[in-house]
Formats: structure tokens, C-alpha cells, sequence
């Protein structure tokens, strides 16, 4: 049993088999098995296992729940930092309208280009991309 600590601008709903939770940049939701109970308290989120052997479970839930939090976080949300490394690689970040690209020099005897996705932000320093 490890206590959960909400942050302000997280609002959680929770209900017998699903758990909801808003934030700045969306909304994620979660089914819960019947044999596992959450139970909120104020600022903080108690998961909690019927049985003995439901206690990998809570473990699993609450590191799901605790990844959803982050998720949906302003400013925090999934990033990961790419680095093109490399004698003659680099990389550019293009826009056209409102679509956004990366463009690729590793090598080979033409431009990769790769579309992002509208839900991603990317942004490109030198050879190092932000996800």
C-alpha cells in the first residue's frame, strides 16, 4: 500500500472498475479489476489489493496511474531527447502550413523526411530533437 500524491492541477475521478484523470493536456481513463479497490483521500489516491495475491497488481496500477498523472501534466507529459551524432549528419525541422517535418542528411545519397504526427511537439536545436 504506497499512497499517491495528486498534484493541484490533476482532478481524478474515480468509480468501481474505471479511473479518470484530467489535466492540462487531456484526459486518460483506466478500467480497474473488480478486485482492486482505490479509495481517494483529499490530495492523495490509496490502491488496494483484496487479496494477497492482487498485490503485483497494485503495484502494476499504481505505476499505471502514476505515468497517467504525468501524461497529462502542462509542461511535463512524455519527452524524450534525440541526438544525431555523426560526421556530416544533421537534421532540420521544416513546416509547411501547418504541417510539421523533420529532414534527415545521414549519409545516403538523398533527404529522409519524416512527418510528425499533429498530436507531437517537436522542436530541433542543431542536432538534437525534443520530442
Amino acid at each position: 500500500m504506497k499512497k499517491l500524491i495528486i498534484p493541484e492541477e490533476i482532478t481524478i475521478t474515480t468509480s468501481t472498475n474505471e479511473i479518470q484523470v484530467k489535466g492540462t493536456e487531456g484526459t486518460l481513463t483506466l478500467k480497474i479489476p473488480s478486485s482492486v479497490k482505490i479509495t481517494q483521500e483529499d490530495d492523495s489516491l490509496l490502491v488496494q489489493g483484496k487479496s494477497v495475491k492482487d498485490q503485483a497488481l497494485v503495484g502494476t496500477i499504481n505505476s499505471l496511474i502514476i505515468n497517467m498523472i504525468e501524461g497529462v501534466k502542462k509542461d511535463g507529459g512524455y519527452k524524450k531527447i534525440l541526438e544525431v551524432k555523426g560526421a556530416g549528419y544533421r537534421v532540420e525541422e521544416k513546416k509547411q502550413g501547418d504541417k510539421q517535418s523533420l529532414e534527415f542528411s545521414l549519409g545516403y545519397s538523398h533527404q529522409i523526411k519524416l512527418e510528425i504526427p499533429s498530436h507531437l511537439r517537436v522542436k530541433c536545436l542543431k542536432n538534437k530533437i525534443d520530442i
